[in-house]
């Protein structure tokens, strides 16, 4: 019986994280647990009396980060339910703090073994993210990630679902900027923290070509875990 996974990407806005967990996840049949999207749906799904949460929400919508027991439950709530379904995840987003990688990951390894846990770190500059996310698009129907490379440079739509392109104001340079920043403030330091924890870290090259990027995660995959199945 092949073992259910959990693969997790961590790098800066702008590093390819969200395409490339698409990519994983279709590749190999894994479920894509997008943070973003748990966040969004939360907040949609809160009280507008709810002072607390409207706070957060503005936070988050400035580029900071959301207070990390918040994102601690909604990503555990959320972990917890798909891995009952039986689902393989591989997750970007989570994981952004020490204090959230602390309570996270134990009960990730108690869900899916150590040995079936992944950590993919791409990195890229300040300068490579800001021009990336600045035509950065996404699909309004399921949240594809349409990344800027030729291919689809003059594409309308998505090409997964046919939905309209949109572009997020998350995505706007002052607030990338904001975000590079946070990132090497509050999560650069999640890694070192992985790595003496013995968990494996898996170092990419994220300014690559996408499909270099790509075919280097599924490399790694296919050398070390036979039982993965490619679709």
């Amino acid at each position: 019986m092949v073992p259910q996974r959990l693969v997790a990407f961590i790098a800066p806005p702008g590093a390819g994280k969200d395409t490339q967990a698409e990519i994983f996840a279709q590749r190999f049949g894994f479920e894509r647990f997008e943070m973003s999207k748990v966040i969004e749906e939360n907040f949609a799904a809160a009280s507008p009396g709810d002072k607390v949460i409207q706070e957060q929400k503005k936070i988050w919508i400035s580029g900071g980060l959301l207070d990390s027991k918040l994102i601690i439950k909604w990503t555990l709530d959320a972990v917890r339910k798909l891995h009952a379904e039986g689902k393989s995840l591989v997750l970007s987003g989570p994981l952004r703090k020490v204090e959230e990688a602390e309570a996270d990951m134990p009960v990730f390894e108690e869900l899916y073994g150590r040995e079936n846990i992944w950590i993919f770190h791409i990195n890229v500059s300040l300068e490579v993210s800001v021009d990336r996310n600045r035509h950065r698009r996404i699909c309004e129907e399921n949240r594809h990630p349409v990344p800027n490379t030729p291919e689809y440079k003059d594409l309308k739509i998505c090409p997964w679902d046919g939905s309209p392109l949109i572009h997020r104001k998350l995505d706007e340079p002052d607030i990338i900027r904001e975000r590079y920043e946070a990132y090497e403030k509050e999560t650069v330091p999640v890694l070192d923290f992985l790595r003496e924890k013995g968990y494996k870290v898996i170092d990419i090259n994220g300014e690559q070509k996408l499909e270099k990027v790509s075919d280097e995660i599924a490399s790694y995959v296919k050398d070390n875990f036979k039982d993965v199945k490619r679709y």
